[in-house]
């Protein structure tokens, strides 16, 4: 009897002192795995991804070109920078607004040499931000034919407009999309716009839109046949048989 109330004694007294060991563990982890949020003095906040970090150092933050860079420490030119800019002004035709960002996004890139350029701009959604997109790809001048690919997203805030630009290598760029999207959706900044349903009808490409537009116009207009049809039908049974009273 002796030895079990000992035995017992001894376990309690292990587990009494491994329980704080564990606990501080366990915070350990939590604390290791929490996002880390940067917050700038220009009022906006986005989440720094797992693996990545806040630089230091960066010509673009130096230029005024950016107010931060966040850079992927594993990889070679993995890059989200975030600015805050003017308003932007926007035109109510949003197949517009795309081919005049395009352009813009061409010339600019033509300035720098770049060769082999693709633009595609598109209204997109992230989370609940309404944004501009241009995905661009390019081949870099002096760079031995190395193929860069960019997002620069738009995000309209009132009198202000948050820039995220996503920039890496062409051959990473699938694995760079989601950690990209996960950043801008975590950007908060007062008075960002937030999307409708009009937003998310013209995030569907052109030839959905239009093969849908045309697809309905038609079934209205099978319809509206079959309605007068109907009625002429009706009418003619009625001086057929008239209703006896």
């Amino acid at each position: 009897m002796k030895t079990s109330l000992k035995i017992a004694f001894v376990l309690a007294s292990f587990t009494a002192r491994l329980v704080p060991v564990v606990i501080v563990v366990l915070n350990m982890s939590v604390l290791a795995q929490a996002a880390i949020v940067f917050t700038s003095p220009k009022g906006f906040s986005i989440t720094v991804p797992d693996g990545w970090s806040v630089s230091s150092k960066s010509k673009a933050v130096d230029d005024g070109e950016a107010d931060v860079e966040i850079a992927n420490q594993n990889k070679l030119l993995q890059i989200i920078r975030v600015f805050v800019a003017g308003r932007m002004s926007k035109i109510p035709d949003p197949d517009v607004e795309e081919a005049m960002m395009g352009k813009v996004e061409w010339e600019g890139l033509v300035k720098t040499g770049a060769t082999n350029i693709e633009v595609s701009v598109s209204h997109k959604t992230f989370g609940k931000h309404k944004a501009l997109v241009s995905d661009v790809k390019w081949d870099a001048p002096n760079s031995f034919n190395v193929r860069e690919r960019r997002w620069l997203v738009y995000l309209r805030a009132g009198d202000h407009t948050v820039g995220v630009g996503c920039l890496g290598f062409q051959s990473d760029f699938d694995a760079l999309k989601p950690v990209c999207t996960k950043a801008i959706e975590s950007i908060t900044y007062p008075g960002l716009e937030v999307s409708s349903l009009t937003d998310e009808w013209y995030e569907i490409p052109h030839w959905a839109r239009y093969t849908t537009a045309i697809g309905g116009l038609l079934g209205a207009i099978v319809l509206t046949i079959w309605i007068i049809r109907v009625a002429v039908v009706s009418k003619k049974s009625a001086l057929k048989y008239p209703r006896l009273s």
